[in-house]
């Protein structure tokens, strides 16, 4: 297995930063504006691999359910918002996207 590192190298032998945002690291204002935005307007949510404690992204399946949405957890484990999910499925994501999204 691959080991992941923080920074990838360009070839030009300057370091790269993934567009993610790290544990610990602010997260940008007007993005997370925009994501609440878009999970209030969205009629399925699916949460992936989280552990639905780390905030404030913690607070948006609620901002979904409040709106209507339904909500389809994809996790290992149940987790801290498995009781407002409409449907859970235990496994790894790895295996069970591609199985939710066969053409």
């Amino acid at each position: 297995m691959k080991s992941f590192r923080k920074f990838s190298q360009c070839s030009c032998k300057g370091r790269i930063r993934p567009s993610i945002v790290f544990f610990g690291e602010i997260l940008p204002a007007n993005q997370f504006l925009k994501a609440e935005k878009a999970i209030s307007n969205c009629d399925l949510l699916l949460l992936v691999g989280t552990s639905g404690i780390v905030q404030p992204a913690a607070n948006l399946p609620f901002l979904a359910k409040g709106a209507g949405a339904r909500i389809i957890e994809i996790n290992p484990e149940r987790t801290e918002l498995s009781y407002l999910c409409d449907d859970t499925i235990l496994g790894a994501a790895s295996k069970i996207l591609p199985k939710l999204f066969v053409p």
